[in-house]
């Protein structure tokens, strides 16, 4: 469930806290479906009684291979369209406190197992940012060679401010 109480001593810090929902084991179709709409509703309410800004992520890195809802297991047609239930629920439940953070995995990464992010762009009105996640698993790597592919992949689909969310 949403941690309010989190959230709220993240606020006093002058922090917005960031969420990220990750359907382990849980199929996207099935979500897209409507079959877990009673618990993001629930999450979507408890959202928009915080009242506050709030960064919410769905299924991060899924033009990976490393997670179940990445490339190797589920379709990017089957993300999109449990991303777009999501958004347009949390809309519907009046939380507009949502910046949606749509993250993925900087390509060429993984012995170059890292997919081009298009066919999972949900599309710019179900989108507030953008996350990169990139590592520098050698220490000569810098940062245009590591993020420079991404970025220009992600500005072919959309000029929605960029987040390195995630890096080291």
């Amino acid at each position: 469930s949403f941690q309010a109480g989190f959230a709220t001593a993240a606020l006093r810090h002058g922090a917005v806290p960031l969420v990220q929902i990750d359907p382990e084991s849980i199929p996207l179709r099935a979500i897209a479906a409507g079959r877990y709409d009673a618990y993001l509703r629930g999450f979507a309410s408890a959202v928009r009684a915080y009242q506050h800004p709030v960064i919410i992520g769905f299924a991060h890195e899924m033009n990976a291979w490393w997670y179940s809802w990445g490339y190797r297991h589920a379709s990017p047609a089957a993300f999109v369209a449990a991303w777009r239930h999501i958004v347009t629920l949390f809309r519907s439940q009046g939380a507009w406190n949502v910046t949606w953070l749509w993250t993925i995995n900087v390509i060429g990464q993984q012995a170059q197992q890292v997919r081009s992010p298009g066919p999972w762009w949900p599309g710019s009105s179900y989108v507030t940012w953008v996350g990169l996640d990139g590592y520098y698993f050698e220490r000569s790597w810098t940062f245009a060679p590591l993020f420079g592919p991404t970025i220009k992949a992600v500005r072919a689909l959309t000029r929605d401010p960029i987040l390195i969310s995630e890096t080291a």
